[in-house]
């Protein structure tokens, strides 16, 4: 357990040493299982909490300026983010759960948001200088102007890879107003109009997104006859209920000609970190763990005409039983223009997808429920859900399968074997070696020993 940078820095003087194997763990929510390795020195970042927030942040060693920031210490949690964010009249480009760590592998491996990435890009692309402690045991900071290559890598590579972050400054913007409107009915496999439904819950997507209206659909299975789904679409910079409802009510007309269980309500927001102190955590008191794995929607493929349509079908293929959930989260937008404005580690098809399907599913408490689980994720989930756009092979490192063979390609594509340079130039020996990361195909399934 660490409280300073300096804590850090002795940590990993001392693992290089002695020649231990070094994890990071802020909150443990790497559903990959990155966060702990047997025989290993575990750092634990969570007493890292500070939080400062910046007027007009100044870069080091430059005179540039960049408006607006809040720097954030490795520890500090979602939730605490946006709870004192909304107190300085800000919001953040973050996830929607509210007990993972910040600056951990979520930045790091991208930081993709439910709705906000359609405004304002990802998370990465809004991280603006990293304090890093390196594999040689120097703290340092990163970003355009400085140790820009290290800023590059920290920017998409994934977390634990490159050094410990112990601080990160990013980007922050106005609270703005919005409206809230979210549509769901009750549905089931056997229904069969679930495909249907589901095409009409991704067109209105499809439609708003048009319109600059950011949105996250959530399929979650409630029992082996009922599976709710829900939209929720965010009118940022409106305050009139009057004026969604009105342009919602065709789309609540196409889905009531389906389904007959069709619940339909808005509400207005006076700031949109609002709807942020209402997400619940997603972890329940039993004992019951997660798997998850996603991807990646092409623009050219949903915003086809028949783009809805063709996914609403893929994915009703999908098998699934009672506890799963399957989420969208909104890409293009602002995404897409910050391939031309940035430049970050990210997998360059980021910068032409539309959507993010992430599936997630409970996994009972045992070794057999376990291996089962993984098992069906790797042969028959993955294979599922890559076929539904097959010449767009992208997933979401953060959220993706622990078994996955080509993690090269399907996490990085072009942007590995530059990341792969510099991880040689930073951590030449190989102390930060993280499953499924950058390097790791040298070493062993543990890290523990050399492969090549």
């Amino acid at each position: 357990m660490v409280s300073s940078a300096k804590h850090v820095q002795d940590a990993v003087m001392f693992a290089k040493r002695h020649n231990l194997r070094l994890i990071v763990r802020n909150t443990g929510h790497d559903l990959a299982g990155r966060s702990s390795s047997p025989n290993a020195l575990q750092i634990h970042t969570n007493r890292l909490q500070g939080v400062h927030f910046h007027e007009n942040f100044q870069l080091h060693r430059s005179e540039r300026s960049v408006g607006p920031a809040v720097s954030v210490e490795a520890g500090v949690m979602m939730g605490d983010l946006y709870a004192k964010s909304a107190q300085n009249g800000y919001i953040v480009v973050g996830g929607d759960c509210p007990t993972v760590g910040v600056a951990g592998g979520f930045l790091q491996g991208g930081g993709v948001s439910d709705f906000l990435s359609l405004h304002h890009g990802l998370a990465v692309d809004n991280a603006l200088e990293f304090e890093v402690v390196t594999a040689s045991g120097d703290i340092v900071l990163a970003n355009a102007i400085h140790n820009s290559d290290l800023f590059w890598a920290l920017r998409g590579g994934g977390g634990g890879t490159f050094g410990i972050v112990t601080r990160v400054t990013m980007r922050v913007f106005p609270d703005v107003p919005a409206v809230v409107a979210e549509l769901s009915v009750q549905t089931s496999h056997s229904h069969g109009n679930y495909a249907r439904s589901l095409a009409v819950f991704f067109n209105i997507l499809q439609t708003l997104n048009r319109e600059s209206v950011g949105g996250q659909l959530i399929m979650t299975v409630i029992s082996e006859h009922s599976i709710e789904v829900k939209l929720k679409m965010f009118f940022l910079n409106q305050t009139k209920t009057a004026i969604v409802n009105q342009r919602m009510q065709p789309f609540v007309e196409d889905i009531s000609r389906i389904e007959s269980h069709v619940t339909y309500e808005s509400a207005s927001l006076s700031k949109l970190s609002m709807n942020y102190r209402k997400v619940p955590d997603i972890h329940t008191d039993n004992d019951y763990g997660v798997l998850g794995s996603s991807v990646a929607i092409s623009n050219s493929l949903f915003n086809a005409s028949n783009g809805p349509t063709h996914v609403a079908e893929a994915l009703a293929r999908l098998p699934t039983r009672p506890g799963d959930l399957l989420f969208t989260s909104n890409l293009g937008g602002q995404v897409m223009k910050n391939g031309e404005l940035m430049e970050t580690s990210m997998h360059p098809a980021w910068r032409h997808a539309a959507q993010l399907i992430n599936f997630v599913r409970t996994v009972e408490p045992t070794n057999e429920g376990k291996m089962e689980a993984l098992q069906n994720l790797t042969n028959i989930h993955m294979p599922l859900l890559y076929a539904v756009d097959p010449g767009f092979r992208l997933s979401y490192r953060n959220v993706g399968d622990p078994n996955e063979k080509n993690f090269q390609q399907v996490y990085w594509g072009q942007s590995y074997i530059r990341l792969l340079q510099l991880k040689r130039r930073w951590d030449p020996k190989g102390l930060f070696i993280s499953k499924l990361g950058v390097g790791s195909e040298e070493w062993d399934s543990e890290g523990m020993c050399r492969t090549r």
